[in-house]
C-alpha cells in the first residue's frame, strides 16, 4: 500500500476521532470488522466501541502503518464524553483495553473521571496500574453519594502515578482530612492542586502545617469561603503564583476576609475570580495595594467598581472581565472609568470583556478606540465562562 492512501485514511480517521471519540456505538457492519481484522486488538476494541461504523474500514486500512501514533493519540487523553442516548458514559471497553495493556497505559497523560455510583469503581482499577511516570493531569469528581468516597480514596492511594502528577483536581471528601492533604502536598512534582469543596461532607477544617514542595497554583471551588481555603492558601503562600477561586454565594461578611487572605500572597502573578455579583462591590478596588506583582487578572461581573480602574496593579499585562448589561443600558460596566484608567496604565497589553450569562453582547466602541490608541489589544467575547476553565 502506498503512503498517499495511508495518509489520506489516517487524516480521515484522525478527524473522526476528534469529532466523535468517546461516543460509543455498536459494530453493525461485518465488512468493517473484516477490513480491520489485522489491526492491534487493543486498539480495535476501543475503535469498535467509540467510533461510528463509517470510520471502521478506514481504521482497518491504516492500522498496521499507523498503530503507534493512533494509540498515542487515542489514549493520551482519557476524558469520555456523555453518550447522547445514555445518562452516563460507557467505560467498560476503555477499562478492558487499559486493564489488559501496559503499553496503552503508558500513553495516558490526562485523565478526567466522574463517579456517580460506587459500582462504577470496577471500571477504573486501571488507575492503580498506571506507571509512576507518564500521567501529568488527573481530575476526579465524585457526586454526593457518601459510599463512593472511601473506595475512591483507597483507589487513588494505590495509584503509583499519583505521587508524580503535575496537576491534580479532586472533590474534597476524597481528601478527607489534613493527613491526606499533606500526602498530596508533599509531592515534589505537584504544581497545581484543585479542590471542589462539598460542604455536605464537611468535617473539621483541614489545616496543613508543612509547606508544599512545588505547588504554584491552587484552584478552589466552594459555596462560600470555608475555613479550609484560607488554611490551604496560607500553607502554599511561599510558592504560590496563581490562584483560581469560585464561590457560589460569597457572603458579604466574608468579602473583607477574602481581601485579607489575598494580601497574604503579595507575590501572586495570576488571579482568577470565577463568580459574579448582581451589583458592583469593591472587592478588587484596591488590589494594587496588596497584589503589586499581579500580571494576569480575570474576574466575574460586578466584582469591581469604577474605582478599580484607577488602581490597576502596575505590572498587569492581561485583564479579562465579565460585565452585566441590558439591551438598553451598560451602566453596570464603568466605561468612562475604564478609559481613564487604561490611558495611564504602563504595562497592559490585552483587555478582554465578556458578557455574564443573560447579558447581551455589547461592542463598547469608545473603549475599543481608547485601547487602540494605547496599543492595547481589545476583544469582546460572545461566550460565557465555563466551569472547566477554572482548572485549565
Amino acid at each position: 500500500m502506498t503512503l498517499a492512501p495511508i495518509a489520506c485514511a489516517a487524516l480521515s480517521l484522525a478527524a473522526a476521532f476528534y469529532f466523535s471519540r468517546f461516543l460509543p456505538t455498536t459494530i453493525t457492519n461485518a465488512t468493517d470488522s473484516a477490513a480491520a481484522q489485522d489491526c492491534n486488538q487493543d486498539v480495535l476494541n476501543l475503535i469498535f466501541a467509540l467510533c461510528p461504523p463509517p470510520t471502521l474500514a478506514a481504521a482497518g486500512r491504516v492500522c498496521k502503518a499507523w498503530r503507534e501514533p493512533a494509540q498515542k493519540a487515542l489514549f493520551a487523553t482519557i476524558s469520555p464524553k456523555w453518550h447522547p442516548e445514555d445518562i452516563e458514559p460507557r467505560w467498560p471497553q476503555l477499562s478492558r483495553s487499559l486493564g489488559e495493556s501496559a503499553e496503552l497505559r503508558s500513553y495516558v497523560r490526562y485523565a478526567r473521571i466522574l463517579f456517580t455510583r460506587s459500582a462504577e469503581l470496577d471500571h477504573f482499577q486501571w488507575l492503580s496500574l498506571l506507571p509512576s511516570q507518564g500521567l501529568n493531569t488527573l481530575v476526579v469528581y465524585g457526586n454526593q453519594d457518601a459510599r463512593t468516597f472511601p473506595a475512591l480514596r483507597h483507589l487513588l492511594l494505590s495509584c503509583a502515578a499519583i505521587k508524580f502528577v503535575q496537576s491534580l483536581v479532586l472533590s474534597s471528601p476524597i481528601i478527607m482530612d489534613t493527613a491526606q492533604l499533606e500526602f498530596y502536598l508533599s509531592s515534589s512534582s505537584l504544581e497545581h492542586l484543585g479542590i471542589i469543596f462539598l460542604e455536605v461532607f464537611s468535617t473539621t477544617p483541614m489545616t496543613p502545617k508543612r509547606s508544599p514542595r512545588a505547588i504554584q497554583r491552587l484552584s478552589l471551588q466552594s459555596s462560600d469561603l470555608v475555613d479550609d481555603i484560607p488554611n490551604l492558601i496560607q500553607a502554599c503562600s511561599k510558592t504560590l503564583r496563581r490562584l483560581d477561586l469560585n464561590f457560589v454565594n460569597l457572603k458579604p461578611s466574608n468579602r473583607q476576609r477574602l481581601t485579607a487572605i489575598l494580601a497574604g500572597v503579595p507575590q501572586l502573578e495570576h488571579l482568577f475570580l470565577a463568580w459574579s455579583e448582581y451589583r458592583p462591590i469593591p472587592l478588587l478596588d484596591n488590589i494594587n495595594q496588596y497584589l503589586p506583582s499581579l500580571r494576569h487578572l480575570r474576574a466575574g461581573a460586578c466584582l469591581y467598581t469604577p474605582h478599580f480602574f484607577s488602581n490597576i496593579p502596575p505590572a498587569l499585562k492581561t485583564l479579562h472581565l465579565e460585565y452585566r448589561s441590558t439591551r438598553t443600558s451598560t451602566k453596570l460596566f464603568p466605561v468612562e472609568a475604564a478609559i481613564r484608567g487604561l490611558s495611564t496604565h504602563p504595562a497592559l497589553e490585552r483587555f478582554t470583556l465578556q458578557p455574564h450569562p443573560g447579558s447581551p453582547f455589547v461592542e463598547f466602541p469608545e473603549l475599543a478606540a481608547a485601547c487602540s490608541s494605547r496599543g492595547v489589544h481589545f476583544l469582546v467575547l460572545s461566550t460565557y465562562f465555563r466551569e472547566s476553565q477554572l482548572y485549565e
